[in-house]
């Protein structure tokens, strides 16, 4: 027999600051997955060097993440908690998720998983009409189902919790 486990929240500004500023990694995260869709490989001249696929990969960090932040910051300030002020929220998050601070990550770990070919079709990806139009659209499509996916993880946890007899 299986129960239905639901979970009930307090929603107060600071947990719903506490649930936004946990949930903004994660769309991130999330987002960041478009960066290694959708792309057929292309054909390059250019050599397979790790330095070579460094300067691919700041040139696709360039291209893409700004409109990805962008666009978080704007569906954040669209959704932002209750009883807290909007231009301070709005400057934690561009605290939190800074260009330098992404680029340092997302950069030696394209290098290191992807050819020069691989990182050059993601770019010329991006740069088509259906590429930037997925790469604008992203952020919303992710942020409609994160809910859903974060309730789902968390009824999850929950019961693997009281099943192994854990204290929540």
């Amino acid at each position: 027999m299986q129960t239905e486990l639901r979970l009930t929240r307090t929603h107060t500004p600071e947990n719903d600051l506490t649930r936004a500023i946990m949930l903004a990694p994660g769309l991130l995260a999330v987002c960041l997955i478009v960066f290694f869709a959708n792309a057929a490989l292309a054909d390059s001249d250019i050599a397979d060097t790790m330095e070579n696929r460094r300067a691919l990969a700041e040139r696709h960090v360039a291209l893409t993440l700004p409109v990805m932040l962008k666009d978080i910051e704007e569906a954040s300030a669209e959704t932002f908690p209750a009883g807290v002020e909007r231009d301070l929220y709005l400057q934690m998050i561009r605290e939190v998720l800074n260009i330098e601070s992404l680029e340092a990550i997302i950069v030696p770990a394209m290098t290191t998983h992807f050819t020069v070919e691989e990182i050059e079709a993601l770019s010329e990806f991006y740069e088509t009409p259906a590429g930037s139009a997925i790469l604008t659209k992203y952020s919303a499509y992710i942020a409609d189902m994160q809910p859903g996916l974060v309730d789902i993880v968390l009824q999850a946890l929950s019961r693997t919790k009281e099943a192994l007899g854990m204290k929540e």
